[in-house]
């Protein structure tokens, strides 16, 4: 019985993700993945209150696993090597960026122009909270750069990672995690005129 419910739930699961691709979440219905999945309604309800609670119990899912990752050891990734071409990739971003590969599909689906526009936010708002409690463990303080105001300075380290997640998601043939990985990993060595090769 329990097979027969994770079937069922990787159906309506694989349906949601070509549903939000074709039509947008907006316009997703019940019936549009009843039908997709191949599933009567019943069976859909069994399941889930409605289509909202579906993106709910979905994306929490993403979310609150998302969070128990970052908790460990994200202060690791922040440890500076002088030696650029030595650094070494961060165990917790390679783990991040599988998570993120094993469910690709669906948070390309929702962080995609189609998708939900709250989901990138909240989970933004983890990596947030999360580098945070990194600096407080590491230096014994949040604090950040005081050459910009707080607010501008966390939003570029968190946007530049998400910014990166996005071109990946976005990509017709995606690089490898570890390949992904490494180019954020390097990017946290890179200033604007190092990019720009102009130093």
């Amino acid at each position: 019985m329990k097979a027969l419910a994770l079937e069922t739930e990787i159906r309506i699961k694989k349906a949601f993700i070509d549903s939000i691709n074709d039509h947008g979440l907006n316009r997703l219905t019940v019936t549009t993945l009843i039908k997709r999945a191949q599933i009567n309604r019943s069976t859909f309800y069994s399941h889930y209150l409605d289509k909202y609670d579906l993106t709910e119990k979905l994306e929490k899912k993403l979310l609150d696993d998302f969070a128990a990752l970052m908790e460990h050891r994200l202060e690791d990734s922040m440890t500076i090597n002088l030696d650029k071409k030595m650094a070494v990739t961060a165990p917790i971003i390679q783990k991040c960026v599988n998570y993120v590969y094993q469910n690709f599909a669906l948070i390309r689906a929702l962080m995609g122009p189609n998708g939900d526009p709250s989901f990138e936010p909240r989970a933004k708002k983890i990596v947030t909270v999360a580098i945070e409690q990194a600096l407080v463990h590491l230096k014994g303080n949040a604090d950040m750069t005081p050459k910009l105001p707080a607010a501008f300075a966390k939003e570029l380290i968190v946007s530049q990672i998400f910014d990166i997640l996005k071109i990946w998601l976005a990509e017709p043939t995606p690089q490898q995690p570890d390949e992904l990985a490494d180019i954020i990993q390097v990017t946290r060595y890179l200033s604007p005129f190092d990019i720009l090769n102009l130093q």
